[in-house]
């Protein structure tokens, strides 16, 4: 029988010892594993709900999907590797990532408006500094870089959605910013394909897109461009 104990860090050996030793020292097997169960219980039960065993279970195992991501980037010294792959110090907020926004702008996101408000605010100061390191707000974003999947700058809906709902503390007008910027500006690492063409026509035309993307991505940047306008006269940006 042999116990064995890890530490991970995208910045260093002696930060990985560091996450070590904060999140394990004086534990062993039993009393971690049951540390990581207290606290998935004390995340599950954020919502209670009255139901038969089946019902349960499928709801729970949902909320724990759920919860799975966006992944705690930040050491235990609060440093993390940003997206210009240099070590930067989060100061007020956990830096996170591996959010595959185009999906969970939809649900997750919102869900995390009503339960976990201090998770989307780490997510929300998070896309500010991956815009301000990279160059442009990810739609997703996987450890310390674009992953570049899907389609759009989908991080306003997140962005706009958040804010109305009373989120605030980010820089909105840096995030603002960028979304405008994507709007109107080519970017080779993340926001729209053909941006120049669609806000030219008003649509993506299907002669530039392989895979028949054409309506998909014009509804796409339309729900962007509602979301830009939308911050905007919330802002008082006209």
């Amino acid at each position: 029988s042999v116990e064995l104990k890890v530490g991970i860090s995208f910045v260093s050996e002696e930060n990985a010892m560091l996450n070590l030793k904060a999140e394990t020292d004086g534990k062993d097997f039993d009393a971690v594993r049951q540390s990581a169960a207290d606290a998935w219980e004390e995340n599950l039960s954020v919502i209670d709900i009255q139901a038969n065993d089946e019902i349960k279970t499928n709801f729970y195992t949902g909320l724990y999907h759920t919860m799975i991501m966006p992944t705690n980037f930040t050491d235990v010294n609060g440093e993390y590797l940003g997206f210009d792959k240099d070590v930067h110090i989060a100061e007020g907020y956990t830096y996170r990532t591996d959010m595959s926004i185009w999906d969970t702008c939809r649900v997750t996101h919102p869900f995390y408006t009503l339960i976990a408000q201090d998770i989307q605010t780490d997510c929300l100061n998070s896309l500010v500094d991956m815009a301000e390191k990279g160059g442009a707000l990810p739609r997703w974003p996987m450890g310390a870089g674009y992953a570049g999947s899907m389609m759009g700058d989908i991080a306003n809906i997140v962005v706009t959605e958040s804010y109305l709902k009373g989120i605030r503390d980010f820089d909105v007008e840096a995030a603002y910013a960028f979304m405008k910027n994507s709007s109107e500006t080519p970017s080779p690492r993340a926001g729209r394909e053909h941006v120049n063409e669609y806000n030219q026509y008003g649509y993506v035309p299907q002669a530039l897109c392989p895979g028949n993307e054409s309506a998909s991505r014009t509804i796409e940047y339309a729900w962007e461009d509602a979301a830009i306008a939308t911050l905007a006269a919330e802002l008082g940006h006209t």
